[in-house]
């Protein structure tokens, strides 16, 4: 089985409880044979170690455009 997770963003310099949670779930997959992509929006190289990357989370980034307008 291979499983897609996609997210708003992700950005490694910016890690938080989201990130944490995809990180541990797809090594939870992992461990019961099931393999795990994550898609995200690509960003220039933040300058910093990537952990789902290290984690071995196959990553896989795309062209978007994300508008942030404040309220």
């Amino acid at each position: 089985m291979h499983i897609a997770h996609l997210l708003r963003k992700y950005n490694p310099a910016e890690w938080g409880g989201t990130e944490t949670v995809i990180r541990q779930l797809c090594a939870g997959l992992r461990h019961d044979g099931v393999r795990s992509t994550v898609y995200c929006p690509a960003i220039p190289p933040p300058g910093v170690p990537d952990p789902l990357a290290e984690s071995g989370c196959a990553l896989r980034r795309f062209k978007a455009f994300l508008p942030v307008w404040g309220i």
